[in-house]
């Protein structure tokens, strides 16, 4: 490639110079085809996205969507350099146009996400975990998770919010990701537990110790657990103290209820990184639990079961305001439940609470609703179709709506009606 090419668009990204971009494709049309062969190599997107010439890099990505994956000479994909440069909004169009650039790895197996935990910026880890869930699962290669990365640089802040993310999570597998991670060893053997006991930090360690996912008693490579770490190298004694009365009473835990410490309401969390920090209730690690228990489906069985629940309430909340007949009629017993029409007609209640964050909730048992109507839905799926639905539909609705609505202050009580077989 000619040298004289090079600096003529090196130059047109850091002044963010469209026209002289396109000049120098009109008098060499493969030149950017020659930037892309080289193996490494700094192209004009890395040089804009280090100045934060947003315009002209977008231009470039519609152009070579492939400089985008390309490292530098010395390692680094364009978001690591506008990253290190403080260019937030570049950083975020970027993410736009490809969510999966946070887990590129530049030198050392690094990602624009581990970075981002590494420098303590919150915010963009919050955009990078609603673009790119799977980001947090990347290690570097020293098999250090951003939470290794977040302690070791002391951005306690931003390895709480990693922490509140995994805990909070709700979709399939959530579970054994907030385990694997939360019990990830690095090169040396050590836990995110490990490294939290090292930070001579007591709330940092309070915060994190009560997880029951934490394995207090995983060793590292030296064949230490955090207790013995805590008891061989931390020298402060009251911090020791402290410490070890907190991980032996942990230890003590049985059940996902005894949580000490409650989270504020989230009417109370002007943001969703503060959120995500906050401590956990009892209440909440319950629901958690439930919910992911209920989503531990395959996507395409609880969207078709979405589809259909969505069907079931449309027709039951119709039934309850217009029932057959009519809820009460006067040859109607109350005590018997009977009637002269010569139907049983049962009447379910169910309350759904979401009051920015969840409550108490009662489900009992939802079921068909007016025949005719379930009837319709018996089209498109057969009879065995038609009963696993109804039986899952109790379990998914709730987590799947609360999901999908969660900006819900509540939900009114719903009449649920079923009509039996009787005569």
């Amino acid at each position: 490639m000619d040298p004289s090419h090079s600096t003529i668009l090196s130059d047109a990204a850091q002044h963010g110079n469209i026209l002289a971009l396109y000049l120098a494709i009109k008098t060499d049309p493969e030149v950017l085809d020659k930037i892309d062969k080289i193996p490494f190599a700094e192209t004009p997107l890395h040089t804009a996205a280090s100045v934060g010439q947003t315009e002209f890099a977008m231009e470039i990505m519609m152009l070579k969507p492939s400089f985008a994956r390309k490292l530098n000479e010395d390692g680094f994909t364009p978001m690591h350099l506008a990253l290190q440069f403080k260019q937030t909004k570049l950083v975020l169009r970027l993410l736009d146009v490809d969510k999966d650039l946070v887990r590129v790895q530049g030198r050392g197996g690094v990602s624009p996400f581990h970075y981002a935990a590494e420098i303590g910026e919150e915010d963009l880890l919050v955009e990078f975990l609603k673009a790119c869930p799977k980001s947090i699962e990347d290690v570097t290669n020293r098999k250090e998770t951003a939470l290794h990365i977040a302690l070791k640089n002391k951005q306690f802040d931003a390895f709480m919010l990693l922490v509140g993310w995994l805990r909070r999570s709700w979709f399939i597998h959530a579970a054994w990701m907030e385990k694997n991670l939360l019990n990830w060893p690095d090169d040396d053997g050590n836990t995110p537990l490990h490294l939290a006991v090292s930070t001579n930090d007591a709330e940092v360690v309070r915060r994190f110790v009560h997880c029951i996912s934490v394995d207090k008693n995983k060793k590292n490579s030296a064949e230490k657990t955090a207790l013995q770490i805590l008891e061989d190298e931390m020298h402060e004694t009251n911090y020791k103290e402290t410490v070890m009365k907190m991980i032996h009473r942990s230890m003590k835990c049985q059940s996902l209820f005894q949580f000490l410490f409650p989270s504020p309401s989230p009417l109370e969390v002007p943001q969703l990184k503060e959120f995500l920090r906050s401590r956990f209730s009892i209440h909440e690690n319950y629901y958690i639990f439930m919910f992911r228990q209920n989503m531990d489906v395959s996507n395409d069985t609880r969207n078709m079961l979405l589809v259909v629940a969505t069907l079931v309430v449309t027709v039951t909340y119709q039934a309850a305001l217009s029932p057959p007949g009519g809820v009460w009629q006067d040859d109607f017993n109350a005590e018997t439940g009977t009637g002269r029409a010569g139907r049983t007609v049962t009447i379910l209640q169910f309350d759904m609470e979401f009051m920015g964050h969840l409550r108490h909730v009662s489900v009992n048992k939802l079921y068909q609703a007016q025949a005719k109507k379930i009837k319709k839905m018996r089209r498109s799926f057969n009879d065995e179709k038609c009963i696993a639905i109804a039986e899952e539909v109790d379990r998914l609705l709730l987590a799947e709506f609360i999901r999908e609505a969660h900006y819900l202050d509540c939900l009114p009580n719903i009449m649920l009606v079923k009509k039996s077989n009787g005569k």
